[in-house]
């Protein structure tokens, strides 16, 4: 039987997980202590990118699940949670704002800025004077440094995104690094384990912001396909078609297939006992791309495309970073 939203773990458990988030909130307003204006600023983004999402945001609440199994103090845990949710807010609008703008308006700058530095202060309240400490301004440093690469480059045709889309997301890794410090980890596994799976999470984000991307001109991979085989102008595409043309394309089998084998690899350094809220999103990511790659191959070696079969998987898949 085809997995859907509804037999997710992130969805399943995502009641109690949600209950953080929203302490989260408070908790930015009363231990960040930052003008309310940013705070606002910073929920509105965050709960403007939930209603363009068909699923949960797994950017949002992927540190929650990392940390399940992990001892920690409630204020630490509390404390962490809020420095996520400053520096999730800062990615979601820089993201909107220089997307649709191209630049960010005054308060969502001061904003923004706020929201990071604050993040970054209180995450190495932990890290600093632990073997985590490295990890945690390495990738922070590429996350960073990728997002300004993809500003300045984004609109040139020869640029490839991949790589920096990819360490984009290395914010979630500097995140990650934060729990693991304050946990006193004694290995780095998680930390390994969200490295591996960063490739493939940005391949189903592309995917599933396809339209968006092109509507935006933003060239990740399945915009340059859905430009090559649309007969068409691809600004204002809907997502049936563009998904109806995508399908019927090898080059995106092909993306497809890279994303499994990353996923196994995180699934297999990962604590059986303590990780099993990670493995259980991992493993059911995982089922739902390898059944996308079958739905689709079936229907390319068929001659038979179940279109609206198709269209509804990719909008199940939980990865919407």
């Amino acid at each position: 039987m085809r997995n859907t939203v509804q037999h997710d773990p992130v969805s399943v458990l995502s009641g109690h997980r949600y209950l953080r988030v929203d302490q989260a909130r408070t908790d930015l307003v009363t231990r960040s202590q930052l003008h309310p204006a940013f705070i606002k600023v910073c929920i509105d983004s965050i709960d403007e990118k939930r209603k363009r999402s068909a699923t949960p945001l797994i950017g949002e609440i992927f540190p929650h699940i990392v940390a399940e199994g992990l001892q920690l103090a409630d204020g630490d845990r509390r404390d962490l949670a809020a420095a996520w949710l400053a520096m999730y807010g800062y990615i979601s609008i820089s993201d909107f704002e220089i997307d649709r703008r191209g630049h960010l308006p005054g308060v969502s700058s001061v904003a923004c800025g706020s929201l990071l530095a604050w993040s970054i202060a209180t995450v190495s309240k932990f890290t600093v004077g632990t073997p985590f400490h490295r990890t945690f301004t390495s990738n922070v440093a590429r996350a960073f440094a990728a997002q300004y690469a993809d500003v300045q480059s984004r609109k040139d045709p020869n640029f490839d995104r991949a790589a920096a889309d990819a360490d984009k997301n290395r914010a979630v890794v500097a995140m990650i690094s934060g729990y693991c410090a304050a946990a006193r980890q004694p290995t780095s596994c998680l930390v390994d384990a969200t490295e591996r799976v960063l490739g493939s999470f940005q391949i189903l984000d592309d995917l599933q912001d396809v339209c968006e991307d092109a509507a935006e001109d933003n060239l990740t991979t399945f915009v340059r396909v859905l430009r090559d085989v649309s007969p068409k102008s691809i600004e204002s595409i809907s997502e049936p078609a563009a998904y109806s043309l995508l399908v019927r394309d090898g080059r995106v089998l092909d993306e497809l297939e890279r994303v499994v084998p990353p996923l196994e690899e995180a699934m297999l350094i990962l604590d059986a006992e303590r990780d099993r809220a990670l493995l259980g999103y991992l493993g059911h990511l995982t089922n739902q791309v390898r059944t996308l790659i079958g739905l689709i191959t079936d229907a390319r070696s068929n001659h038979a495309i179940d279109e609206p079969t198709i269209y509804a998987h990719i909008r199940e898949i939980v990865c919407h970073c």
